[in-house]
């Protein structure tokens, strides 16, 4: 596989994204906004971890918060990555599709909550675990 991909992944990330994975007759089984980090497992350099983004929910104290044992990591297993109109299309090792793409709509809210949760309720040591994914749950604060 080409590694430019990795340059548009980030532009992506760095200004709202979705992912959206759909079965092999094109069906959507997923979909969710992307939290900014990802990386490549460095076992399986085909292997691509993002963190989808549920929901938040409103807190104890009335703001916006996110429960990030719904935001858990996922793996990609990637067969090829290819960009298209500014977009990353990944066929996964399933046999599903995966796309890459501009956040729109209700997902970009999510994003701008997550922004704010991550800037305004995690401490540098919780972001920098989340940002890593390499955990399957969370057993920090906003579990």
């Amino acid at each position: 596989m080409n590694p430019d991909w990795h340059r548009t992944l980030q532009q992506l990330l760095d200004t709202d994204a979705e992912l959206v994975v759909s079965d092999p007759g094109g069906e959507i089984t997923f979909a969710a906004p992307l939290a900014r980090a990802w990386r490549l497992d460095t076992d399986d350099a085909d292997c691509l971890w993002l963190r989808p983004l549920s929901a938040p929910v409103t807190g104890e104290d009335g703001t916006t918060v996110f429960a990030l044992n719904q935001c858990p990591r996922r793996a990609l297993q990637l067969a090829d990555v290819r960009t298209d109109s500014g977009e990353l299309v990944m066929q996964l090792r399933s046999g599903q599709r995966a796309r890459i793409r501009p956040a729109t709509g209700a997902a970009v809210d999510v994003l701008a909550a997550w922004d704010t949760f991550v800037g305004a309720r995690l401490d540098a040591a919780e972001e920098l675990a989340l940002d890593a994914l390499d955990e399957d749950s969370w057993t920090g604060r906003y579990a």
